[in-house]
């Protein structure tokens, strides 16, 4: 049988948090249209997927599949894995994060074509190298598995978010970036809000701490995932 086949058998009967599934699903469209840094496997039990350092569990693992994920963890230096179910790997630390699942009615925005100015607001708040943020989203927009989104304070650009993972009917929203001068205006959350408004099934995943600011702006709390992450101390 062929993997989109077993991918298709195992959406069917998944229950599962479905932020792991869109990501799964926009990662494996990703890969087959010639993704770099990235990888999907299909298991009985579980779809396995990985973009960068980051790897993604949808499913429960059986004892097999578990040892897999370690192995692409360690093939890939993963600084960070998401799963649905506690996963013991050597050296990291588990803690849990809350998906939430929008059910508001903010008026949708339109992704932006200005991508530079999108990264460049990224890059300022999360550090990564702004030329691989820049190449990475190129990729995966030119892919349609991502889209960048742009609010304004003042007449200027002034807060970016993503949808970071497209698969069809479904998105995952985030990399919610505001730089400190323009903070404490709900702005982010409101962009995240107008950009989940776009898709018939939008998610966010955030830590605990911030559920009662993004179910202010319509999200609301769907599952609680895990993410297992190297351990810097």
């Amino acid at each position: 049988m062929k993997q989109q086949e077993l991918t298709a058998r195992f959406i069917k009967g998944y229950r599962g948090p479905r932020s792991l599934a869109a990501i799964c699903l926009a990662i494996a469209s990703y890969c087959r249209q010639g993704a770099q840094d990235a990888g999907f496997e299909q298991r009985r039990s579980c779809m396995i997927a990985w973009l960068s350092r980051t790897v993604y569990v949808c499913g429960q693992p059986s004892p097999l599949a578990r040892r897999r994920i370690e192995a692409i963890a360690r093939a890939c230096d993963a600084a960070a894995v998401f799963s649905a179910s506690p996963l013991t790997l050597d050296g990291c630390t588990a803690r849990t994060v809350q998906e939430m699942r929008y059910a508001g009615d903010a008026e949708a925005a339109r992704p932006t074509a200005d991508l530079v100015t999108a990264v460049r607001i990224i890059h300022s708040v999360s550090g990564v190298a702004a030329d691989r943020l820049l190449v990475e989203y190129l990729r995966r927009t030119s892919a349609g598995v991502a889209a960048l989104f742009l609010a304004e304070q003042d007449g200027r650009p002034a807060a970016a978010a993503a949808a970071d993972f497209i698969c069809p009917g479904y998105a995952v929203i985030g990399s919610v970036s505001v730089p400190p001068l323009h903070r404490g205006n709900r702005l982010g959350l409101r962009l995240a809000a107008a950009a989940a408004a776009g898709y018939r099934n939008a998610y966010l995943i955030c830590e605990k701490q911030l559920v009662h600011a993004y179910a202010a702006e319509g999200f609301v709390p769907s599952a609680v995932l895990t993410i297992s992450y190297k351990d810097s101390r």
